[in-house]
């Protein structure tokens, strides 16, 4: 039996349009996300619970290894490109991103704040240091793989979730 162009065009047609709802359904909760992750730290004020200054100074500490951590791998990389050491450069960035897990996980598990801002701005910081994660690891499997795109995808996500860090660093020196 042969199937009829209609039934074919039919389930196409179908699993186009499928597609295209869960395709916004993944949109729709990277937005709930992002919207997750909007915070107000202004109306935080000065009457803090100890979980709550116990989890801004974790934060503080946090953003400060990983800004250093960072700036040191950034640092390494270079003087590794200018003696074109590979295998260097992918131990270094294994090293990294096993100790920004460290980072991630003391600031996912450690401390939980009781203000709702502070719980937004903690979803923040673990999502950044995650992004960053993510991104190293990208470049890495581009390498091992020797994908270009791979590694430019995970070079342009580190980047971005630098950047994200950098106003996650200066919003925490308002607490």
């Amino acid at each position: 039996m042969k199937p009829s162009r209609l039934t074919i065009t039919f389930i196409l047609i179908f699993s186009l349009l499928l597609s295209g709802c869960f395709a916004t359904t993944e949109e729709k909760q990277e937005q709930a996300t992002e919207k997750d992750m909007r915070y107000n730290l202004a109306s935080i004020g000065t009457n803090q619970s100890n979980k709550d200054r116990d989890f801004v100074e974790l934060a503080k500490t946090t953003i400060r290894s990983a800004q250093r951590l960072i700036g040191e791998l950034e640092q390494g990389l270079g003087e590794a490109q200018g003696h074109d050491e590979l295998h260097e450069v992918q131990e270094m960035m294994v090293q990294a991103n096993q100790d920004l897990l460290y980072l991630w996980n003391r600031a996912n598990n450690e401390v939980e704040p009781d203000h709702p801002e502070l719980k937004k701005f903690k979803a923040k910081l673990v999502h950044v240091i995650g992004e960053y994660r993510l991104g190293l690891s990208t470049e890495l499997e581009g390498m091992e793989v020797g994908n270009p795109s791979q590694l430019r995808e995970g070079y342009q996500l580190s980047m971005k979730a630098w950047h994200e860090l950098q106003q996650v660093a200066e919003d925490a020196q308002k607490l």
